[in-house]
């Protein structure tokens, strides 16, 4: 396991300050100063290392956020749960891919961050799967309506129209 950069022991307003000025293209020179006036020390060179770290994880990010949109593209019209589902695969494989490339291993941080990114992704299945359920079931309650009103008008018996209106929404008629 190597060793922690030195920007990751800074205090995290600190990290945080790093980020965003290398976010917006800073030179090394100007955040080193930045730095210092926060009262902390930190060297060109792991700044550059975490230059290079972020620009990797954004190429990262943006070569998943090309294949989402041409999943959707090839989805064409597909439903929204087909394109939910095809991001929480893509979040999936990013998180796999995170857990088995680290070089240093996981940090209890990391590894609680993990667990609530799975977390999240189990409940962003659970909640794609009730709304096709509920979609399936209001569907099948305004079909089951129109052909009941349909049934009617062609002079069916009461009892065929609710065998007609049963058999739609998947009840078993009781004979």
């Amino acid at each position: 396991m190597g060793r922690k950069s030195s920007i990751d022991l800074l205090p995290q307003e600190v990290i945080d300050a790093i980020e965003k000025c290398l976010k917006a293209d800073m030179t090394l020179d100007d955040i080193v100063d930045e730095i210092t006036k926060m009262g902390e020390k930190v060297s060109r060179s792991a700044l550059g290392r975490k230059k290079i770290q972020l620009d990797e994880m954004l190429e990262h990010v943006n070569h998943s956020r090309i294949m989402a949109e041409a999943l959707v593209d090839n989805l064409g019209e597909a439903s929204e749960s087909k394109i939910a589902r095809a991001n929480i695969e893509l979040l999936h494989s990013a998180l796999f891919k995170l857990n088995h490339n680290s070089d240093e291993g996981l940090d209890a941080k990391e590894v609680y961050a993990l667990s609530k990114a799975t977390e999240a992704l189990a409940k962003a299945k659970k909640i794609d799967q009730d709304t096709i359920i509920e979609v399936e079931r209001v569907t099948k309650e305004k079909a089951a309506a129109v052909a009941g009103k349909i049934a009617k008008k062609a002079g069916l018996t009461a009892e065929t129209v609710e065998d007609i209106r049963q058999g739609i929404l998947g009840i078993k008629a009781a004979k």
